[in-house]
């Protein structure tokens, strides 16, 4: 089938997922999931689905036709259905189910995912490609002519492929069984596509094996040209070019199959092949390479090869391409080559220098007489030539070759050029007499030959505007009577469908063909003729209608007075039964459903079949039900939750809290939520554990232990993640936590400066300086009163300076040099110490920047952290802390502008989805198109940003104008467009209350106009009571009128018989006059060969007689030459050398 756009749809039903999200709803078909719609056309629509009992890929084509419809359409379907079933060939598409639901009909068949013939085509064909196509396609349709079944819908649309690009044949939706007359057809129209239609399609009748293969025709012949053979800016110019027109001309590529494109395309269905075998026969016998078409080869014999050894290369392409002159040519040269042969083995002597002196002189005549020799030969050839009619052509032995070899070897020779207009006149007397014979394509061949050879020629000029302007005319009288042949077909056609319509009864239908075919021919008697009869059947058609509405006023009154009486009962009744009713739904809104049910069988008591009391009756049983079961059910949840808590509490008594995993107090209390999520025992507990968590971390954190104290915050707060306790307590524990790590790691800078000084009053120990070591031991005691080494080492300088003041008498006469050396000590002590604080000031302000930069880290300004980080490394450049950081605050600064980045993209984004919500808001796209709509825009936004206010606005905007919609429609009393109203706006909002409110309020309404229309329908019942009747009586006078117009009918069929016989006998007088004039022409055709094989004898004896007289001549001239160059002394033993046979 074709799809085309979807020009209606299958009710839809409406799908959302989990997260909200719309997405497009198909049809619902039992064991079928749909996924997605694949094609659609006029028939049917097909959808991709899973079928679920097997899991499989399936294709699945649905009809637009509903079961409804008719009530005789299931058994054909099925019927058709089990027959096309029985199509199992591998080129036919297999199909899987056929079936139907409530609602639809439905075939279930292999998915082809290879696409279809017509796109293979756009992108191009090799020859390969068509051929097995059209041999696996024949195939199919042999196979289902075999079973009885015709498609009659042949085309490249209906060729589709799977994966291993194997072609199948599909749709059978218009196919029609053999000598079936289930198929719903309507006599008289036709079925299938018009760009390949046969022409019994295309004028109504019943297609046949042959319709099929003539649509396989136009589809091979688009194979092989890339278009079809019809082509016409509308449809019904394209029926009658394929009743009419001549069948189009392959490409010169495929000449081998245009006889099998030819019988396809036949007009009538009995010239065209008998079967898809026969067919398949002729196709594969014109294949090239079978067999046809190929050209036979001409193999030369051994003696002219042997000649050919010794002749020129110009020679041999004569002896190739003029057979006739072979055996002559033959002749002459062996009897030359003789002739030499000889004369080099008698003539024996030696060579003379006179004789060398004249060999440039004697080949200079030599080749000048022999140039004279040629052209005069040519000369006389080609007078011969042109005497026989042999003017040009490919051959060198024609009149202008010679000619124009002549001119040549000699340029400007009179004869030669006068030899040539002369073979342009005879052109012209040829031309001449074709043009007056009427064969102008054959005259003006004639002209284009001869103006080839003498381009100025007047004559031929002259005549090739005579029969240019001719064929003008010629094809302006085809182009007006193919106009005036159109406009007949146009005119028949739309009689024809007149009459159908006529014969039907659809006057309207039958009036508009006649207007459109008097438009092509306004005097067409037929027509005329056949517009004042549906004038007056219309008007006899508007009297009964007249007199039919008369009665059924009649009727109508009568009927109102009966039902005027049976309403009041009626209504008595009814009132009785609203009290009942309106009791029963006030003790339904109470809960006493027991009470309401006895108030209701008191109302069926009156009315035993009211719908509003049996379906109320139903709900509160139900509701009684319902109602038990829920205490029920309340009743074992609270033993439920009882028997929790007492678990619970065991479960607290032994510690298990939230240890073991599964089975510990929390996770009881929690299933206990899960049951009743505000009981307050369960919650109780669980604030009862985290208190009992807070206590152990507040002892905990007293004691110092402030690790284990947060570990009993954190596993307190798994309880109650919000306990404002627990939170407080953990922030002061991680603050201590934090002040016990810097305390630390201030110890720690101690000690390392400590070390520091010990390490200088080492090297000064050793170095003697003991006071400036003693100075040093001094200022790191100082620092850590109690560092172990400096306090030992202190001791060692003290007893090293003792010793020293002992032997301060023994080294008296080196003390000024002593003094002068302690006091350079002196000096270089002060300035270390000097560069040692300024360093320790550097470092100590580096540290206070890091600080610094650590706290805007932490603030997150990342910018004044990186300031800070660059102050500090100015005092200290490699402060390893310093570098880390900034690196550290680089990559987090790098991080946060992305993020900045991201957020003003998402809030551009958020501001163009709101304005593209407000303009879907104008234009009343709330929740309609899929997919554009004002609600999944606003949806959108709150997925990038969840508490967006504009969009849950615009959401509740939504649901507010959908509620005033229902308002509208509640107070013009469509309370069912109401309903869809608000099911629309609490699919937007789910609970908003004024919606709510209105569908309770809208479904009461509806049931009272239930109720309403109940009552009508009764008061319907009784009326179509008494219409049957009346249809009983009007049955039987449309059956004597039935038999009036078949009896019409059969009239109008005996006229259309008539008129078919006198056009076949038209057509079989037109056949035979083409018949004769082809005898005619076969007859002329044969007259004009007898005249060729004539001239031709005459030719061959004239060339004959010719090539004696040459063979005598060069005898003459053997002779002469042979007298002249006789020895006039003895012979010599001498042998000529090779060279004088070459002058020769």
């Amino acid at each position: 089938m074709s799809f085309q756009p979807p020009s209606s749809s299958f009710p839809q039903q409406r799908n959302e997922s989990s997260g909200g999200s719309r997405r497009q709803a198909f049809i619902e078909i039992p064991g079928y999931e749909i996924e997605r719609e694949i094609g659609r056309g006029g028939m049917a629509t097909v959808y991709l689905a899973i079928q679920q009992s097997l899991g499989r890929q399936v294709a699945l084509k649905v009809l637009a036709l509903e079961p409804d419809t008719d009530d005789d359409f299931s058994q054909r379907f099925n019927k058709e259905g089990r027959i096309l079933a029985q199509l199992v060939h591998p080129n036919i598409v297999t199909i899987y189910d056929i079936s139907m639901t409530d609602d639809h009909y439905f075939f279930s068949m292999e998915y082809l995912p290879g696409g279809t013939l017509k796109q293979r085509i756009r992108q191009g064909l090799s020859l390969e490609s068509a051929v097995q196509i059209t041999r696996s396609i024949a195939k199919a349709l042999g196979y289902a002519h075999e079973k009885g079944v015709v498609h009659r819908d042949i085309k490249p649309f209906n060729i589709l492929f799977r994966q291993d690009d194997t072609p199948i044949l599909t749709d059978f939706g218009v196919a029609r069984v053999a000598e079936s007359k289930t198929i719903n057809t309507i006599k008289g129209s036709t079925i299938g596509s018009p760009g390949y239609m046969s022409p019994e399609q295309a004028r109504g009748e019943i297609a046949t094996i042959q319709s099929d293969l003539y649509s396989l025709g136009v589809v091979v012949y688009e194979m092989l040209t890339g278009h079809p053979p019809y082509e016409a800016d509308n449809a019904i110019t394209i029926i009658l070019k394929h009743l009419h027109d001549p069948i189009p001309k392959l490409p010169k590529g495929y000449f081998h199959f245009q006889p099998i494109i030819d019988k396809l395309l036949a007009k009538k269905s009995s010239d065209r092949y008998k079967n898809a075998s026969e067919f398949l026969d002729a196709f594969d016998a014109a294949i090239p390479g079978s067999g046809i078409g190929s050209l036979p080869r001409v193999k030369a014999g051994l003696g002219s090869v042997n000649i050919a050894e010794f002749i020129s290369e110009k020679f041999r392409a004569l002896l190739d391409t003029n057979r006739k002159w072979r055996f002559a040519v033959l002749t002459t040269l062996i009897a030359i080559a003789v002739i030499v042969a000889a004369y080099s083995l008698k003539v024996k002597r030696p060579v003379k220098d006179a004789d060398i002196s004249r060999r440039p002189q004697l080949a200079e005549q030599t080749k000048e007489a022999r140039r004279e020799q040629e052209v005069s030969a040519a000369l006389k050839r080609a007078k011969s030539q042109l005497q026989a009619k042999l003017l040009s052509g490919d051959s060198e032995d024609s009149a202008e070759s010679l000619y124009r070899r002549v001119l040549k070897l000699e340029p400007g020779n009179v004869q030669a050029l006068t030899g040539l207009q002369s073979i342009a006149t005879e052109y012209e007397k040829q031309a001449q007499n074709r043009f007056d014979a009427g064969a102008l394509q054959e005259g003006l061949n004639y002209v284009n030959q001869g103006l080839a050879v003498a381009p100025a020629h007047e004559g031929l000029m002259r005549l090739r505007r005579e029969i240019e302007r001719r064929f003008a005319e010629m094809k302006a009288e085809q182009t007006r009577q193919e106009e005036q042949r159109q406009r007949q077909l146009q005119a028949e056609q739309f009689l024809m469908q007149a009459q159908s319509s006529f014969r039907e009864g659809a006057w309207e239908v039958t009036l508009a063909h006649i207007e459109q075919g008097l438009l092509a021919i306004p005097d067409h008697r037929d027509l005329l003729a056949l517009r004042e009869q549906v004038k007056v059947r219309l008007a006899e058609q508007v009297r009964q209608q007249a007199e039919a509405q008369r009665r059924r006023e009649e009727e109508a009154r009568r009927q109102a007075e009966i039902a005027e009486h049976q309403k009041a009962e009626q209504t008595r009744r009814l009132q009785e039964v609203e009290q009942y009713l309106g009791r029963a739904l006030e003790d339904q809104r109470n809960g006493q459903y027991a009470a309401g049910l006895q108030q209701i069988e008191k109302s069926l008591a009156l009315v035993p079949d009211h719908t509003q009391s049996i379906r109320l009756r139903e709900e509160m049983r139900a509701q009684l039900a319902a109602e038990q079961k829920r205490q029920a059910e309340q009743a074992k949840r609270e033993q439920n939750i009882a028997a929790l808590l007492k678990q619970a509490d065991a479960q607290w008594k032994t510690k298990q809290w939230v240890e073991p995993v599964g089975n510990n107090a929390v996770a009881t209390y929690r299933e206990v939520l899960k049951l009743d999520p505000d009981n307050a025992p369960a919650r109780d507990g669980l604030g009862r554990i985290a208190q009992e968590y807070e206590r152990q971390a507040r002892q905990q954190r007293d004691a110092g232990a402030l690790q284990e104290s947060l570990t009993q915050i954190e596993k307190g707060l798994t309880v109650l993640p919000n306990h404002e306790g627990l939170a407080g307590l953990r922030q002061e524990v991680e603050r201590g936590i934090a002040e016990a790590k810097a305390q630390q790691a201030r110890e720690e800078e101690r000690r390392l400066q400590a070390d520091h000084f010990s390490t200088q009053a080492q090297s000064s120990f050793r170095q003697g300086a003991l006071e400036e070591g003693l100075h040093q031991i001094e200022q790191g005691l100082t620092v850590l009163p109690s560092h172990p080494g400096l306090l030992t080492l202190r001791e060692q300088v003290k007893a090293q300076l003792a010793e020293q003041a002992r032997q301060e008498e023994m080294v008296q006469r080196r003390r000024e040099e002593a003094l002068w050396q302690a006091e350079e000590a002196e000096r270089r002590r002060t300035e270390k110490a000097w560069q040692q604080a300024e360093a320790a000031r550097r470092l100590k302000e580096a540290d206070l920047y890091l600080t610094e930069a650590l706290e805007k880290q932490r603030g997150g300004q990342y910018v004044e952290g990186l300031r800070q980080i660059e102050k500090g490394l100015a005092l200290v450049p490699n402060h390893a802390e310093l570098i880390r950081l900034r690196d550290e605050i680089g990559t987090q600064l790098a991080a946060e502008q992305k993020r900045q980045a991201e957020q003003a993209k998402r809030e551009q984004k958020i501001a163009a989805l709101l304005k593209q919500a407000d303009v879907q808001w104008k234009r009343k796209q709330l929740t309609e198109p899929a997919g554009n709509n004002a609600e999944a825009t606003y949806r959108q936004i709150l997925e990038l940003d969840a508490k967006n206010a504009p969009a849950q606005a615009g959401l509740d905007r939504i649901a507010q104008e959908y509620l005033q919609q229902a308002r509208q429609r509640q107070s013009a009393g469509a309370f069912q467009e109401s309903l869809k109203q608000i099911d629309k706006g609490l699919a937007v909002v789910p609970n908003q209350e004024e919606l709510l409110r209105l569908h309770e309020e809208v479904r009461t309404q509806l049931s009272a106009e239930q109720r309403k229309l109940e009552q009508q329908r009764l008061d319907q019942q009784q009326h179509e009571t008494k219409r049957q009747e009346q249809e009983q009586q009007k049955k039987l006078e449309r059956q004597q009128k039935k038999q009036q117009r078949q009896e019409q009918q059969k009239e109008q069929e005996q006229q259309k018989r008539q008129q078919d016989q006198l056009r076949r006998e038209q057509q079989r007088l037109e056949q035979q006059q083409r018949k004769q004039q082809r005898q005619e022409q076969q007859k002329k055709l044969e007259q004009q060969r007898q005249e060729e094989g004539q001239q031709q004898d005459q030719q061959r004896r004239e060339q004959q007689h010719l090539e004696q007289q040459r063979q005598e001549q060069q005898k003459r001239i053997e002779q002469q030459r042979q007298e002249q160059q006789r020895p006039k002394q003895p012979q010599s033993e001498t042998t000529i050398k090779p060279r004088v046979f070459g002058t020769f």
